[in-house]
């Protein structure tokens, strides 16, 4: 959710873009992140996480490890 903050408000500064009153509100971002990790872990969903050490990963890293996921298990 740090991450998705940081990436919404850089968006609003660099297009003029209003932030929206989902995006606007942190709490609602972090019961949004915690509903999202609870219903992976209760339907048994592999998770990938498209942010380490506090940044995006690359869309092609993202990939690869769905891809790895995917067809190597």
């Amino acid at each position: 959710p740090q991450v998705s903050l940081s990436l919404v408000k850089s968006r609003s500064e660099e297009t003029g873009r209003k932030i929206d009153i989902h995006e606007g509100d942190k709490e609602y971002m972090f019961k949004c992140y915690d509903a999202a990790l609870y219903s992976s872990k209760s339907l048994n969903w592999i998770q990938i996480n498209c942010c380490r050490d506090g940044k995006m990963r690359t869309r092609e890293d993202v990939a690869e490890e769905i891809y790895s996921r995917l067809f190597n298990s």
